[in-house]
This record gives structure tokens, C-alpha cells and sequence, in this order.
């Protein structure tokens, strides 16, 4: 009895939950979510006979009328190869559509947007509702730290540490594992 892609799909975020970061996680739901979506609206059975050049076709159309960039597509697209390439390991299918080189969207140029410094000291002094008043402070520390918010929600007194006589904060950061080390100034 095979398993559907559905239910695997669903298996694999059970079992790496607690092992892959918050933000990753959230990738996968999204993606999930979306396959469930696109699943309905086109009347297209996903399983993993039926996720094919077709299927990235119409799925890549579907995204595109949801008016998501292609830089944005290639994120959904890595999630199903990874699940595609799980199930093929696991000896669940045996379908190797998703490693077609039409299967391959190319990364669209994009231009880093930052904020300068006036602008973040424009949004520290903006009054927002009590409610917000956390998220304006977390955006602007995260601006001036420069971390993903994924480190940044993962911040404690641990980080803090004395080098060289100057406060530093330190990060591994959770998707290069590279340790970050900041100033406190």
C-alpha cells in the first residue's frame, strides 16, 4: 500500500518539526497549504504520479495569478523537490519528473532594499498603538543588529558576552551556522 504524497508530506513535517528552524518549518506549511490550494481551485489530484512537467506548468501558473515574484516560485518549488526526492530515497515512488531541466526556473536579479539610518531613527520615534509598540521595537533592533528574524526571535542575556573587554552579542545563526559576532554600542 503506497503511500499518498499527501499524508508523507504530512508525516515529514511531524518527524522534522522539532529539527528544522521556525522559518523553514514555515516554508513547508506554506507550501503544503498552497498545494492544497492550487489542488482545489484547478481540480489538479496531486500525488506523486501526477507531479510531473505538467503539474510544474500549471502549479507555476497558479502562483504567477497569485501575483507571487519568480523568486518567490523557486522557494515552493524546492520544498516539493525536497519531498519528491525524500519519497524517491524512501522508496515511496519512483517518479523523477521533478529532476527534468524544465523543472529549472532561473533566479530573476533583484535589488537589496535597506533602510538608512534616518529612516529607522524616523520609525523608533513613530507612535504606533500599544499593541504594535513591540513588533516597532524589534524592527528597529533587528535593523541595527542586521539579523534574520528567526536569530533575532532567538536572542537571550546568553548572547551577551564580554570579549576583549567590549559587551558583544553572539549568534550562530540558525540557516549558515556562522557565528555573528556584534559591537554593543
Amino acid at each position: 500500500n503506497q503511500q499518498s504524497f499527501f499524508r508523507f508530506y504530512e508525516a515529514f513535517i511531524r518527524e522534522h518539526d522539532p529539527l528544522v528552524g521556525r522559518l523553514r518549518r514555515l516554508e513547508f506549511r506554506r507550501t503544503y497549504d498552497h498545494l492544497v490550494a492550487f489542488e482545489e481551485a484547478e481540480k489538479y489530484r496531486i500525488d506523486w504520479d501526477t507531479i510531473t512537467v505538467e503539474f510544474f506548468n500549471r502549479f507555476r501558473a497558479f502562483l504567477t495569478s497569485l501575483e507571487y515574484s519568480t523568486n518567490y516560485q523557486i522557494k515552493f518549488f524546492k520544498m516539493i523537490k525536497q519531498i519528491m526526492r525524500l519519497g524517491l530515497i524512501r522508496k515511496v515512488h519512483d517518479n523523477r519528473s521533478f529532476e527534468e531541466r524544465s523543472w529549472r526556473i532561473r533566479e530573476e536579479p533583484f535589488d537589496s532594499i535597506y533602510l538608512t539610518e534616518v529612516e529607522i531613527k524616523k520609525i523608533a520615534k513613530t507612535t504606533v498603538p500599544s499593541k504594535l509598540q513591540n513588533s516597532k521595537e524589534w524592527l528597529v533592533m533587528g535593523c541595527y543588529l542586521g539579523l534574520r528574524f528567526e536569530d533575532l526571535m532567538g536572542l537571550s542575556m546568553m548572547n551577551i558576552r564580554q570579549h576583549r573587554g567590549v559587551d558583544v552579542i553572539r549568534v550562530e545563526q540558525s540557516k549558515t551556522k556562522e557565528l555573528v559576532v556584534i559591537l554593543q554600542l
